[in-house]
């Protein structure tokens, strides 16, 4: 008999699933990876539309805040304009639904 021992197919199988299952586990590895890193990136751009969100809004506040200053400081200055100008408000929104109500 010789002194080198040969591989059977039982080896060569056993190599074979070992092997597999190095594979196996080192992929589920990456997709924890990428699940970790996609909510991480999902995380920041939510944030980030969040911070955009609140910026947005105070601007529509303050722009909200300046049309009030102006418009109060019109009424103040020409109250009969400003009278005149809710009356045909008033009169358009009126008629308005005046015609909706008839169909």
């Amino acid at each position: 008999m010789s002194q080198f021992s040969t591989k059977t197919d039982s080896d060569t199988d056993n190599n074979t699933m070992d092997s597999l299952r190095k594979d196996l586990s080192a992929l589920r590895k990456d997709f924890v990876s990428l699940k970790n890193d996609g909510m991480h990136a999902a995380g920041d751009t939510l944030n980030n539309a969040k911070h955009k969100l609140k910026e947005v809004g105070q601007a529509a506040r303050d722009r909200a805040e300046q049309a009030q200053e102006r418009l109060s400081e019109f009424a103040s200055e020409r109250p009969l304009t400003t009278i005149a100008v809710a009356l045909v408000v008033g009169v358009v929104i009126g008629k308005l639904f005046t015609i909706t109500s008839r169909r």
